[in-house]
């Protein structure tokens, strides 16, 4: 299963429920966000659980939100 990565600096907003993500153009990668922090793709999957992750993740082509937290 994806795993968000913690990093040093803390999310901005308030958590919201966890969001899975299929990417359409990876199987693994890794997404860095603006604030520096970053979550991995792992076997075409990405789980993010703060509002503007969900709304990066949106803006970009190649990932669409699965059946879990769409």
């Amino acid at each position: 299963m994806p795993q968000e990565i913690k990093t040093a600096a803390p999310a901005k907003a308030g958590l919201q429920q966890t969001v899975t993500f299929r990417d359409k153009a990876f199987k693994s990668r890794t997404i860095v966000f603006a604030d520096g922090s970053t979550a991995t793709v792992v076997g075409s999957l990405i789980t993010v659980s703060t509002s503007e992750r969900v709304e990066h993740l949106t803006q970009l082509g190649d990932f669409e939100r699965t059946g879990s937290g769409a």
